[in-house]
């Protein structure tokens, strides 16, 4: 099953446990809960940029807009966040990233998110390269 992240994705009130990358800025615009990756720009500066399949996944990015330039924390194992407004995700379904960003796929052979309900993923690993 494929589909897009909601942009109007949102953290789980109850799931503010896990790992947090701080002091990071956006190295392009990004919306909230995007999967993300870390990479240093031209001048040694580390970046977050939205992560598709190949790419280091890091994590998401926290739950608000982020304008590139602008502070940005990176949230990864455990975390659990609204990503589907259509509720059609079964619980226990391990889905990872495609050639897309924002767009999430079952048939990766990398997951790194685990559907927890209709509507909600968590992140399950982080920091691995993505297939």
């Amino acid at each position: 099953m494929k589909f897009t992240i909601s942009t109007k994705a949102d953290i789980d009130g109850k799931s503010w446990t896990g790992v947090q990358i701080t002091g990071l800025k956006a190295g392009e615009d990004l919306e909230a809960c995007t999967p993300c990756t870390i990479k240093a720009d031209a001048a040694g500066m580390r970046r977050v940029f939205a992560a598709k399949a190949g790419d280091v996944f890091h994590g998401i990015t926290s739950p608000r807009k982020a304008y590139a330039g602008e502070a940005i924390t990176v949230l990864g194992d455990g975390y659990r966040f609204h990503a589907d407004d259509a509720a059609g995700l079964s619980a226990g379904d391990l889905f990872g990233l495609t050639a897309v960003a924002r767009e999430a796929d079952t048939a990766s052979t990398t997951p790194v998110f685990r559907a927890v309900s209709k509507r909600d993923l968590q992140v399950i690993v982080s920091a691995v390269k993505t297939a």
